[in-house]
């Protein structure tokens, strides 16, 4: 604790000595070391460290080294910043940067437990020092008298990158560049003026150069003309007389080239390209004052397109799908359409002979066109597919949205062998609507749902907004709606007798129900799908089968029920026709 106190109290003074004869590797720093009482400290070991900052001492050390010294009789120590024990270079201190600070610790003990004695800034940094600095390398500014000049590269100013065509680029959007500016009679007195030189001619308020015929005066506005632009479409076809349009430039001429030795003159000019070719054309204006930058475009001409050829017609195709067979273009793109018939579809619309797929007992006209920007050319097919001989028992698929359904047969009836499954779902808490879109529910809103039990329906939907019995409503063509009476007689086919299916608002029969459940004898598997009651809430879900019947019953309608919990079936006509219940599909009486 001694030793620290003795060194917070040292007093230094410092001598700078700068050799400037030639750029110095340091500097000399002296300082006599006293102790706390004032008495010199003669004939000690010490250690002694050296920072320079830039800024302020409080900054990271641009450099730092250390001393091993021994005061000399007089107390005086004396060595060269610079010269020191460093890991750092001195060399790379830039002096041109900033102020430079001088901080000073020392250890009395001659150890490493340096403490700091104090910081001064460096008041004035040696012409040589500087010039140090300035003069390494390959690419720095000299200083030669009272010129400094560059050895190489470009001056920016502006920007950080300068062109590389340029040895001094000057960037501003909200300056120019100011030159020396002198009288008639200054620049008169200019000897021996380099050919290039410029400079403003305060006399007559003109620019002047001088070249090797004297000095050259440059008045009045003299402006390039502005670059014009092609508004000529890039993709052509070959056989027409092309117009290049330019936009408009005032008071100036028109130069046209192609890469192919095209040339003309004038704004607007006519150009005939007989063959496919690519062709890149360039323009640009001229006046008194020289010439405006190109503007190009790369021009394609294409040949019209080929000449679609779609087939032969084929008819009574014993089957729904076909391979086309159209040409493939050589020039242009095809594309298949459906000019009519309904429900047809192509594996890709694109391909030639593509895989073309519709319904038994349809008509077909196809149309395959070939285009590009210079036109198009189509031709047509006939397909006609063979009317199919529909069997109860086949699969049946609905036409509207190609949805497939079972088939089977119970007496004298062909049933849907699941529930019906068409529309766009709709939110439980919204009636359905007569909007000439068929609508359903599925159940929770979960369209999984319906996909699989089926849709439920209101009873004026499931209708098609028609109130007779057996009417088609939403099943597909060919098919309707089953009416109380047809529930009544599949019931007695079934094993009722006629008084006990007649029967109202009680579970009847015996395993009738059972007959109709999955696993049952008729194939029927009724899907427990539940219902939506009004307020648009479901329930019952996987425990009740309700079916819609297109029989109404004054503001209700008559439906059949089935449980999972029973063997016999319901007839029932307490629910008001604004529940959305389940539906299976009859097929119409040959």
């Amino acid at each position: 604790m001694k030793l620290k106190t003795l060194i917070l109290f040292i007093l230094f003074s410092t001598l700078w000595n700068f050799v400037i004869a030639q750029a110095p590797q340091g500097f000399k720093y002296q300082a006599v070391v006293r102790s706390i009482n004032g008495s010199v400290l003669a004939n000690t070991s010490i250690s002694l460290k050296a920072s320079i900052h830039t800024d302020n001492a409080s900054n990271p050390a641009d450099y730092t080294e250390t001393h091993t010294l021994v005061t000399n009789s007089l107390g005086l120590i004396s060595v060269s910043i610079g010269a020191g024990a460093s890991n750092d270079n001195f060399s790379s201190i830039d002096w041109s940067v900033g102020s430079k600070w001088l901080s000073i610790e020392i250890d009395t003990a001659g150890g490493n437990n340096f403490v700091l004695m104090g910081s001064s800034q460096l008041m004035s940094v040696p012409y040589a020092l500087f010039a140090q600095n300035s003069s390494n390398g390959s690419s720095q500014w000299i200083s030669n008298g009272q010129d400094i000049y560059y050895n190489n590269g470009s001056v920016a100013i502006g920007t950080q990158n300068a062109d590389q065509s340029a040895a001094m680029d000057i960037s501003s959007n909200t300056k120019g560049l100011l030159p020396p500016r002198l009288s008639q009679e200054e620049i008169n007195q200019i000897a021996y003026p380099a050919e290039g030189l410029l400079v403003f001619n305060t006399t007559s308020q003109c620019i002047n150069m001088f070249t090797a015929m004297g000095w050259y005066q440059v008045c009045g506005e003299c402006i390039l003309p502005q670059a014009p632009h092609i508004l000529t479409a890039s993709e052509q076809c070959t056989g027409d007389s092309i117009l290049l349009q330019a936009s408009t430039v005032p008071s100036v001429e028109y130069n046209w080239l192609s890469d192919n030795g095209f040339s003309a003159t004038g704004q607007n000019v006519y150009y005939y390209s007989s063959v496919q070719d690519t062709v890149v054309f360039t323009v640009h204006t001229v006046n008194n004052c020289g010439s405006s930058p190109n503007d190009s475009i790369v021009m394609v001409f294409q040949d019209d397109p080929s000449t679609a050829i779609a087939g032969s017609s084929v008819s009574n195709i014993d089957s729904t799908s076909i391979f086309l067979n159209a040409n493939t273009p050589i020039v242009g793109s095809g594309i298949w359409t459906i000019q009519s018939g309904e429900a047809g579809s192509f594996a890709d619309a694109a391909d030639p002979q593509t895989l073309f797929t519709g319904q038994a007992g349809e008509q077909y006209v196809l149309r395959w066109t070939i285009s590009n920007s210079c036109g198009e050319s189509f031709d047509e097919v006939i397909i006609e597919f063979a009317e199919s001989i529909f069997v109860c028992g086949d699969m049946l698929i609905d036409a509207r949205d190609m949805q497939a359904y079972p088939t089977l047969q119970l007496g004298n009836q062909c049933w849907f062998g699941k529930n019906l499954n068409i529309g766009e779902i709709i939110n439980g808490a919204s009636n359905q609507t007569d909007n000439g879109i068929i609508e359903k529910y599925c159940y929770n809103n979960i369209s999984s749902s319906c996909d699989a039990d089926g849709g439920l329906y209101q009873w004026d939907e499931m209708m098609n907004y028609a109130t007779e019995d057996s009417v088609q409503g939403i099943c597909p063509e060919g098919w309707h709606i089953p009416s109380d009476e047809e529930w009544i007689e599949l019931e007695i086919h079934l094993g009722m007798d006629n008084a006990t299916a007649n029967l109202a608002n009680t579970w009847r029969g015996t395993d009738e129900g059972a007959q109709l459940m999955e696993d049952g004898s008729t194939g029927f598997d009724a899907q427990f799908a539940g219902r939506r009651v009004d307020g648009g809430s479901y329930s019952v879900i996987n425990s009740y089968d309700y079916q819609y019947t297109s029989t109404e019953s004054g503001s209700n309608a008559w439906r059949r029920c089935l449980r999972t919990t029973s063997t016999n079936i319901g007839r029932w006509n307490t629910f008001p026709k604004t529940y959305g219940l389940s539906v299976r599909c009859v097929k119409n009486y040959d």
